[in-house]
This record gives structure tokens, C-alpha cells and sequence, in this order.
């Protein structure tokens, strides 16, 4: 097909099926997860695991320090050069900075668990949670790295499968076992099973790097001159950390303000909303998937025109898809709700809100990607700081009013501001 002599049209088709068939399969690990929770749990466990694990991302990203995305930007590039030893180096590096900061994030998080609990959160039975959810914050962060790493030297298939299902499939299977076994009756078996899928991804992604990317230990990585020192590395670092600090309060805001002015339950049918977007937001994060090392590659060579199409096909195949998938779920948004439970109906407006949210990003295309790749992270960082002041200010206005609708409101309105800024910041 003529469609397929294009080196460009292949990759994408290529990448899209594969990172396409292991995102479905990972949201429907995911589901099954939630599903056990609510079901056997029930809403207020699901609401303090939900929260447990919201701090323990936002742990995970302040202690990678934007290091992975540094990776992924150079791997790409050296790897278009077949510069073994400076991805060697680049991730070696990036690899020890971020298990120092990350041990560190994780004794001041366990140390601060009944600080956060009691004086923060307001509900004094997530301390043990908090405490053993911190214990996964370093092979979080380590296998953030991998996964961009792998990301970056277009091993797709496993990083679709590290950043889409193993970690849901690990923990699906210790949650399992502790279902059939007395452990059942524990509150804290959710974030036990999702603590112990965390360090088993790490361990596998760490094989898997090494097998694939051809670099040597780290023992030796050392011999190598490199091309951007470890003080440069960090300094690229801090506005990509910016930046991703505000997409993550952007994204995570809404759950963090609910968890702190509204009943566990709340946060519990909210959560669950979001996680049934997550099917809507497939083709953004396949499209995702791809772009990073696509747009790093053809910057860094300066394939202009080529890049530019590039983007359009991106932007065209995020909103088509978002359109189809958005449908779907809007069409059987009760049955999907009532799965979880008769309780988790009254999030229908919530779900519709959400996934108004997704509709609005796909449009825009992979625009955050694009401003972090080629160069204008500080601007990112900028319009970012923008959007989650918005957000907040909106979510600390709207949730006390109308509730977790509230949310869901703020979240879009916020959104939309991002990316008509970003887009407008594209063009000039």
C-alpha cells in the first residue's frame, strides 16, 4: 500500500497497534484492580487507597527531579546516532541521581506519614498506608527512568507494557492471593499488592534495559567522557521538573482538594470516573507513546517540514480516536459505573465532565510534548503555573459549592486555558 511506503506512516501505524493493544489490556487489568477494591473493600478503602497513591506520585515525580524526561531527550538523540557510550552515560547518571533522591523523598515521606495523616489529610487511619506506600517511592522513580529510557531507543512494546499493565498486573495477582488467604480483612491489602507490583516492575524494566540497550554497567560508565556534564544535567532538569510538577497538580488537584474537603465515599465515586476516562484518553496517550522520540529525533536533525506534518498527523489521530472511545463510554456511562456498585452512579455528570477534558486535549494535539522537546520548557513551565493556579483557585471555589462536579469543572476549564496557551505560544 502506498499509504506504507512512507518511513514516517509505518512507524506510526506500527508504535500506535502495539502501544494501542497493551494500554486496552493495562486499563482492563486496571479496572479488574478497582473493581476488587470496591467490591470487596468497598468505597471508603478505594478513596484512602486512591489518596495514598496520589502522594505517592507526587513523591515520585519531585524525586526524579525531571531527570527521566532529560533521558528520554537525549537517549532519542544519541540513539539516532548510534551513540552507545553517552546513552551509557546519560542514564547511568541519571540512574544514581535519581535513587539519591528518591531515598531521600522516601524517609521524609515515611518519617512524615502521621504528619500527613492527622494534620494534613484529616483522617488519622491512612498513617499505616502512607508508611508503607512510601517504601515504593525509589523503584517508582527508578522505573519511571526505564521506562522513558526504553521509550527513547523505541523498545515500544516494553514500554507500553511497563507504563500500561505490569504494574496493575503484579498487584492484580498479589491482591488476588491475599483475597483467598485471611489478609482479606485488612484495609491495607490494596496498598500492600500496589507497593509489592511497583518494586516487581522496577526489578523486570532494570533486566530488560540492560538487555536491549547494549550499554555496558555502571561500574564502567565512568571511562566515558561525557558530552553534557551531571551539573548541565540537572540544570535541564529543574524546568522540566516545573513543568511536570504543574501537569501533575493539574491532573491530581481535583482528587488531592476532594480528599481534603469531602467524605472518603466521594473521593472513592470520583476516582473511579476518572480511572473510566482513562479508556477515552487511549489514542492521547498511544499517540503519546510515540511522539516523544519522533519529535526529539527530527528537532534534534532539523527535519522542519517533516516534523511539522508530523504533528498534524498526531493531532488528527489523537482527536479521531478521543471522538470514537469518548463515544463509547458516554453511550454505556450507567452500566460502567454500576459495575463498581449502585453507589458509583452518581458520578454521571462527573464522568461527562472528564471526559469533556479529554476531548479538549486531544484537540490540541501532543503539544505539551512538543514545547518539552524542542526547547521551550521554560514556556511550558510558565503556561503550566497558569493552568494549576486556575485549577486550584477553581477547585477551592467550586468543591465546597456544588462538590465533586466541582472538580470535575475545574479541571476542564483549566485544561482548555493550557492548551489554548500553549497552542498560541506554538505559533508565535
Amino acid at each position: 500500500m502506498k499509504f506504507f511506503q512512507n518511513r514516517q506512516n509505518t512507524e506510526i501505524a506500527i508504535g500506535s497497534v502495539i502501544v494501542f493493544v497493551f494500554k486496552l489490556s493495562g486499563i482492563a487489568t486496571t479496572y479488574i484492580f478497582t473493581l476488587l477494591i470496591s467490591r470487596y473493600y468497598g468505597a471508603n478503602v478505594l478513596g484512602i487507597f486512591s489518596l495514598s497513591l496520589t502522594l505517592l506520585m507526587l513523591f515520585n515525580m519531585i524525586s526524579k527531579m525531571g531527570l527521566d524526561t532529560v533521558a528520554l531527550k537525549h537517549i532519542a538523540q544519541y540513539k539516532s546516532e548510534n551513540n552507545i557510550e553517552q546513552i551509557g552515560s546519560i542514564y547511568w547518571r541519571s540512574w544514581k541521581l535519581i535513587f539519591t533522591f528518591s531515598l531521600v523523598a522516601s524517609i521524609v515521606f515515611f518519617s512524615a506519614a502521621s504528619f500527613f495523616s492527622y494534620y494534613i489529610l484529616q483522617k488519622p487511619e491512612m498513617t499505616i498506608n502512607l508508611r508503607i506506600i512510601s517504601l515504593a517511592i525509589v523503584p517508582m522513580a527508578l522505573c519511571s527512568l526505564n521506562q522513558e529510557s526504553l521509550r527513547a531507543i523505541k523498545k515500544l512494546g516494553y514500554y507500553s507494557f511497563f507504563i500500561n499493565q505490569s504494574l496493575y498486573l503484579f498487584s492484580l495477582i498479589v491482591l488476588a492471593l491475599a483475597l483467598t488467604t485471611n489478609f482479606n480483612t485488612t484495609s491495607t491489602a490494596p496498598v500492600i499488592a500496589v507497593s509489592l507490583g511497583i518494586f516487581l516492575t522496577w526489578i523486570y524494566s532494570q533486566v530488560i534495559w540492560q538487555i536491549h540497550s547494549g550499554t555496558k554497567i555502571a561500574c564502567l560508565i565512568d571511562i566515558v567522557l561525557p558530552l553534557i556534564s551531571t551539573k548541565d544535567l540537572l540544570k535541564l532538569g529543574r524546568p522540566l521538573l516545573l513543568a511536570n510538577s504543574m501537569n501533575f497538580l493539574l491532573l491530581w488537584t481535583d482528587t488531592l482538594v476532594i480528599g481534603l474537603l469531602c467524605p472518603v465515599d466521594d473521593l472513592g465515586v470520583y476516582t473511579t470516573c476518572v480511572k473510566l476516562t482513562n479508556f477515552v484518553n487511549i489514542p492521547f496517550l498511544v499517540i503519546n507513546s510515540l511522539a516523544a522520540p519522533m519529535i526529539a529525533e527530527y528537532y534534534s536533525t532539523n527535519r522542519t517540514v517533516e516534523l511539522k506534518l508530523l504533528i498534524r498527523k498526531f493531532r488528527y489521530l489523537m482527536t479521531f480516536g478521543t471522538v470514537v472511545f469518548g463515544g463509547i463510554i458516554l453511550v454505556f456511562r450507567f452500566e460502567a459505573l454500576e459495575l463498581f456498585g449502585p453507589q458509583f452512579v452518581a458520578g454521571v455528570s462527573v464522568l461527562q465532565t472528564l471526559i469533556l477534558a479529554k476531548l479538549v486535549s486531544a484537540v490540541a494535539g501532543p503539544i505539551g510534548l512538543v514545547m518539552q522537546m524542542t526547547g521551550r520548557e521554560v514556556i511550558f513551565k510558565n503556561i503550566m503555573f497558569i493552568a494549576v493556579f486556575t485549577n486550584v483557585t477553581l477547585n477551592f471555589i467550586l468543591v465546597p459549592l456544588i462538590g465533586v462536579i466541582g472538580a470535575a469543572s475545574a479541571t476542564v476549564f483549566s485544561i482548555m486555558l493550557m492548551n489554548v496557551l500553549a497552542v498560541t505560544a506554538c505559533r508565535t
